[in-house]
């Protein structure tokens, strides 16, 4: 059995926040609402004669003047709860704070916001004592990551506030355990959240991601025969969803679990799926790997599909002989005998057609494996010289 497990940082999207306003807020603000994002700031425009510098009032970080139209700065990551003052100081006049109008030297307010439609907030700045025109277009900037624009009189934006549930939650961590072919996906819980969304995808080529709302469980058991996948994470609450959790990488090969078979038998066969590769006959040549999926049913019934070099086959019967060799059909003189050298990724068989010796047929578990060896094969697989 393989387990492998990856990192990343999976892509962040904010879900629309239920209190979020549709017009511009005046004397908005800022507050962090998922610890595991960064802040960034982005200068958007500038429509006015002055000079101006933006600062992160918090730490009296400076930004960017409002001429550097364009320019982005990564803020980091700030703890949950944490409001975001953006000061901006006027060349030769005032400084305007964001959030509430009490810090500006005419106690009005100086900055709208507004939500866009990426979920980023635009905060745009009036620049004149009194407050001029009133369009708050003098200077205008974007904040986007794990935020959320307020006016800074909500309820929320007090420190005594209970608020806990409205704040976007942190990404879970991802634990993965296995016995046998049996895996336990489990991941912690995460406070704020309300609920938990599995994301899977196939190995190795992550070809679409399929999504499951967990609700509020927090563990999930499953037989993982023969899979092969990505799993991550998401918490959510009403707010949005958090980032991905850590990536598990699984492949679990089937046979990890039986011991390697001396013979067929109609009882082992049922309900597997094996992967046939020869090098020989295909569909355009003599001399080529091939690959053939086949299911085989409970009921003595089989599907073949073609995977390399092979046409897709109609449904067909399978037998198993006295002796334990396989054969489809009604010709018990086209058989599949297991011989030497198979492994825990494949059986290995010798083809008989017609009672005489044709080529070798080996029986892989996995797909991935059967590809790659057939992909890599360029000459007939050497038979067991001894049982032929």
């Amino acid at each position: 059995m393989k387990i492998h497990t990856v990192v990343f940082i999976g892509i962040f999207c904010f879900g629309l926040l239920e209190n979020v306003f549709a017009e511009q807020i005046k004397s908005g603000t800022f507050i962090v609402a998922n610890s595991s994002q960064d802040i960034i700031v982005t200068c958007i425009e500038k429509n006015a004669g002055y000079t101006h510098k933006l600062y992160l009032d918090n730490n009296n970080t400076f930004l960017f003047e409002s001429s550097e139209i364009g320019k982005e700065i990564n803020l980091g990551k700030f703890p949950v709860k944490t409001q975001l003052i953006f000061r901006l100081d006027v060349e030769g006049g005032y400084s305007y704070y964001s959030g509430g109008p009490d810090k500006n030297p005419d106690k009005i307010p100086h900055v709208a916001i507004e939500i866009n439609n990426d979920n980023s907030w635009t905060f745009g700045f009036e620049d004149l004592y009194g407050g001029g025109d009133n369009d708050y277009n003098d200077c205008v900037f974007s904040v986007k990551g794990g935020v959320i624009g307020l006016p800074y009189d909500d309820p929320y934006v007090s420190d005594n506030a209970d608020n806990s549930k409205f704040y976007i939650p942190d990404a879970p961590t991802l634990t993965v355990t296995t016995s046998g072919v049996n895996v336990t996906l489990s991941w912690t819980s995460v406070p704020s959240a309300t609920g938990y969304t599995l994301f899977y995808a196939p190995y190795p080529d992550a070809s679409s991601i399929g999504q499951i709302d967990m609700g509020t469980q927090t563990s999930l058991s499953f037989d993982a025969s023969g899979l092969a996948f990505y799993v991550a994470f998401q918490a959510y609450n009403s707010s949005g969803s958090s980032g991905y959790s850590n990536v598990g990488l699984l492949t679990i090969n089937i046979n990890t679990s039986n011991t390697i078979p001396t013979s067929f038998t109609m009882n082992w066969l049922a309900g597997k799926t094996l992967y046939d590769v020869w090098f020989g006959s295909g569909d355009d040549s003599y001399d080529e790997a091939c690959v053939g999926k086949i299911s085989f049913g409970a009921d003595g019934s089989a599907t073949y599909v073609g995977l390399k070099n092979s046409s897709d086959g109609d449904q067909l019967s399978y037998h198993v002989d006295s002796t334990g060799e396989l054969y489809f059909g009604n010709d018990p003189t086209d058989i599949n005998k297991i011989v030497c050298g198979s492994t825990a990724q494949y059986i290995k068989t010798h083809y008989y057609e017609n009672g005489k010796f044709d080529n070798v047929d080996l029986y892989f578990y996995n797909e991935n494996e059967a590809m790659a060896y057939a992909n890599s094969l360029t000459a007939s697989i050497p038979p067991c010289a001894n049982q032929l």
